[in-house]
């Protein structure tokens, strides 16, 4: 395709990402300069290119186990580069263990902590996905307001002992941490964003770069997603610059 048939697709917003991913991992310089007309907000550069660090081919997938799809990955890294964007940064990493060895209340647990930061932490900004290494667990990244931390990490523990009967839970059970204390906060938010889609598929780990892995089979159903604020919907509304070149509008 020639460069003048590629700038008319590219300002008509047809382009696929499929193109996109064929020439070379560009892509991420092409949302940083268009997506100023996207959103009338503070920008800066797109947290992810999507190229592959090495070109030997990605190893085979198991068939026998369920990975995070591809397409949840790409709207989790898009959701975090468009929570930089609205200045509502994933700058908290919640892991919370599961006390009853399995995923059975991640959705309670996670449509309570939506409604606590609605209404104490100026609304739900977050991504998730669940892990097996090391036993069932669930990973968020979510956007906490100042002095937030140890009142949200409290109501985190009375609703899972409200749910399971637990009159205690162990030491470790539920971690809320700052993502970073030196350094760039976005190229850590970028490493957290990239360690929790660790379950993903060896060939979409080897594209993105992500190095370490789920060894767990996890169970079927969802394995990873955002919250409404940060999701397709709330994205599109905003005339947000996808990061696969894309300008998506109502």
């Amino acid at each position: 395709m020639s460069s003048d048939a590629r700038e008319r697709l590219l300002k008509l917003g047809q382009i696929s990402r499929h193109n996109d991913a064929s020439v070379g991992g560009k892509t991420s310089e092409f949302c940083c300069s268009q997506a100023a007309s996207c959103v009338q907000t503070k920008t800066h550069r797109p947290l992810y290119s999507y190229q592959r660090k090495h070109q030997t081919p990605a190893p085979t997938p198991d068939r026998t186990r369920t990975y995070i799809a591809s397409a949840a990955v790409e709207n989790i890294m898009q959701a975090a580069e468009f929570a930089e964007v609205i200045e509502r940064p994933l700058r908290h990493h919640l892991i919370i263990r599961w006390p009853t060895n399995d995923w059975s209340q991640h959705q309670p647990v996670q449509q309570a902590m939506s409604k606590w930061l609605s209404r104490y932490s100026g609304g739900a900004f977050y991504v998730w996905a669940k892990e097996g290494n090391g036993g069932p667990h669930s990973h968020f990244l979510l956007y906490l307001e100042t002095n937030r931390t140890r009142r949200f990490r409290s109501m985190l523990i009375r609703t899972l002992k409200r749910l399971t009967g637990l009159r205690s839970l162990k030491k470790g059970t539920v971690r809320c941490r700052n993502v970073f204390t030196f350094g760039s906060p976005i190229e850590h938010t970028q490493n957290r964003v990239a360690y929790i889609c660790k379950g993903a598929d060896p060939e979409t780990r080897e594209r993105l770069g992500i190095e370490k892995r789920d060894s767990c089979s996890l169970p079927g159903g969802k394995q990873a997603g955002v919250s409404q604020s940060l999701g397709v919907g709330a994205r599109r509304n905003a005339a947000y610059c996808l990061l696969s070149g894309c300008r998506v509008r109502s």
